[in-house]
């Protein structure tokens, strides 16, 4: 699949860049927690999400964070869970 292509890179990337550790965290914890129907991982990627979409909001409006391929990133991680789900 597309995805399976690229998403091997990210753990490469993780604690570098809030945005991408909070999408995903929100991927990771939403996939497990609809996966084993438990209510306290599902709540914690609600809130990983809402975090990484404060965090998409800012990085949008800086030039360079804008364009970089940790936002490109984890506005796809974001968009393939909520698409999957």
């Amino acid at each position: 699949s597309f995805f399976a292509d690229w998403l091997w890179l990210i753990p490469g990337y993780i604690a570098r860049n809030q945005l991408l550790d909070s999408a995903a965290q929100y991927l990771a914890l939403g996939f497990f927690g609809y996966e084993t129907q438990n209510a306290v991982l599902e709540r914690n990627g609600r809130e990983a999400y809402s975090k990484a979409l404060w965090y998409l909001s800012r990085a949008i409006v800086d030039v360079d964070l804008g364009l970089s391929s940790e936002t490109l990133c984890a506005t796809m991680l974001l968009g393939f869970y909520e698409v999957s789900s």
